[in-house]
């Protein structure tokens, strides 16, 4: 992505780089440990994000005040980060609208809220249009329901859920 477009003019952060891309460009994220921003880190265009090394070397925080992710355009790809302190009314780790998230972890995501319609899905919030594919889930939490993944539609394959929990139903 213009002008960053090697490691010797890279981008400082992710933010950056994604408010310079457009549909079809490739944002390459380095080894390291990323703030997240407000608001989250937006995928609106078809864009994908993709880390150096995967979720092991790479990470997004949001450091329990924030969402670190929301995807919203079909052609989006985010892959390959380990997601955590993640917090919004819903999806605290990331909000899948429509667009694609693979191969990432969370741990540590928070929806919260109290009313009916909010306090769901910890790590991620999966919108009718929205695919999730290989991730793992584990120690979220939601005040309402799916402490580690709330499904309104969406399309989720291999994933692992184990230790979040939730107040009413659909802990993982």
């Amino acid at each position: 992505v213009s002008p960053y477009t090697n490691w010797d003019t890279a981008a400082a952060d992710i933010h950056a780089a994604l408010l310079v891309s457009a549909n079809g460009d490739e944002v390459v994220v380095t080894n390291g440990a990323y703030a997240s921003w407000t608001p989250a880190l937006t995928l609106s265009s078809s864009v994908n994000l993709r880390s150096v090394n995967g979720a092991s070397l790479t990470t997004v925080d949001g450091q329990n005040n924030l969402r670190c992710f929301y995807i919203a355009n079909t052609g989006a790809v985010v892959e390959g980060f380990n997601i955590i302190k993640g917090r919004a009314d819903f999806g605290g780790g990331a909000f899948v609208e429509t667009g694609t998230l693979r191969h990432c972890w969370f741990s540590s995501c928070a929806a919260t809220g109290l009313s009916v319609d909010v306090g769901m899905g910890g790590a991620l919030y999966v919108a009718a249009n929205g695919v999730v594919e290989n991730c793992v889930l584990t120690g979220n939490s939601a005040t309402n329901g799916g402490g580690g993944l709330y499904n309104a539609g969406g399309t989720v394959e291999s994933v692992v859920a184990r230790g979040n929990q939730s107040a009413y139903y659909g802990g993982g």
